[in-house]
């Protein structure tokens, strides 16, 4: 079964999920909290004692980043003296988090390459959704990371008991998705970034440390499918029969429209 977890930052409380609060997460299947450890090049005050309750809980406990149109650089290193002035790497899943207010594929780069260095072989993931990834170029994600967090709300709202579904929506950028943030937990009136880990407890805390990374700079099968499939995508519009609504000629019009759209965005899909 899934591994439920919650994601929090300084919007949630300024000191961290309240003590009272925790023995009703346990009970309801809460084993895994992801803090925001930093936010552009400022520090999440909250982080420190959101790990610490995770930790004494023994849940896994994480730290992402929130990825701003400042330096990269800067960006990261904020981030990783948050984590190793809160207890270090170990034991932490590790993610950085890519969503609107990143505009440039190469603000990734520079900032992963400035945490690889700071906190070598420690497995990392990326927080993120397809259409964020798309508009960054579709670039193969396992080139800078290696486990993928998707952001996807299709579950509605809910207080426990919890429950999400068995297995999670694809992945995207080549990588499965090994944490999906599904939708709102509600907890004492709190609605809380729900999230559900698709691996097993070991994996889950192996994904917390270091292990050796296997270099993935370039992976000619996947290009090389994800290349077929645009073909394959692009051919089967051509055979996509037009939606017609006896009476209404506009409808035709505006659904030929869609399939003629359709294909030029197919056309112009690449990846990176």
């Amino acid at each position: 079964a899934p591994i439920l977890g919650i994601d929090l930052s300084s919007h949630n409380w300024r000191r961290g999920v309240p003590y009272r609060l925790l023995p009703r997460m346990q009970k309801a299947g809460i084993r895994f909290l992801i803090g925001r450890a930093s936010v552009g090049i400022e520090a999440d005050r909250s982080f420190g004692d959101n790990r610490t309750k995770a930790v004494k809980r023994g849940w896994v406990p994480g730290a992402y980043h929130y990825l701003t149109g400042k330096s990269p650089a800067a960006q990261a290193i904020v981030f990783t003296s948050r984590i190793l002035g809160t207890g270090g790497a170990d034991d932490l899943l590790i993610a950085l988090d890519v969503e609107g207010d990143t505009d440039s594929y190469d603000d990734v780069v520079r900032f992963m390459e400035v945490v690889r260095d700071r906190i070598p072989r420690h497995d990392i993931g990326i927080y993120s959704n397809r259409s964020t990834w798309f508009r960054l170029g579709s670039h193969d994600a396992a080139d800078l990371f290696d486990w993928e967090w998707q952001a996807l709300y299709t579950v509605r709202g809910q207080q426990p008991p919890l429950s999400v579904p068995p297995k999670p929506p694809r992945g995207f950028g080549g990588l499965p998705t090994a944490i999906w943030q599904c939708g709102p937990f509600i907890f004492d009136g709190h609605r809380l970034d729900g999230n559900a880990a698709y691996v097993d407890l070991p994996e889950l805390q192996a994904m917390a440390n270091q292990r050796e990374r296997k270099p993935l700079t370039e992976r000619p099968m996947y290009r090389s499918g994800y290349a077929a499939g645009l073909t394959a995508s692009s051919l089967a519009l051509r055979s996509v029969p037009v939606p017609t609504f006896p009476g209404r000629p506009a409808f035709e019009l505006g659904a030929r429209a869609a399939i003629a759209d359709a294909g030029q965005a197919v056309g112009e899909l690449e990846l990176s």
